[in-house]
């Protein structure tokens, strides 16, 4: 995760991209990854108008997390036959 170096913050999709991509890390890797260093709210308050704009209703990090990764991060359910012979 490379951080925004002496950059401006990100903005519009790009902010959105870069914070479901860090989603799962936290709002401090991923505010400090947009280039909004420790400063959480401003990443909060952006990230949300940015969703707002597009469409998408932002209250937290964990709303950038899909249902897809959410189940690969508790394990999901293995499903197989009782016999290795019959299916």
């Amino acid at each position: 995760m490379a951080g925004n170096v002496d950059r401006q913050p990100l903005t519009g999709p790009e902010l959105l991209s870069c914070a479901k991509a860090n989603a799962r890390a936290g709002i401090d890797v991923a505010a400090e990854c947009s280039g909004y260093g420790g400063d959480t709210a401003a990443f909060m308050s952006q990230l949300r108008q940015v969703g707002t704009e597009m469409g998408i209703t932002i209250n937290r990090m964990e709303d950038l997390i899909s249902d897809q990764q959410k189940i690969r991060q508790q394990g999901g359910t293995s499903v197989a036959p009782d016999s290795g012979g019959k299916l």
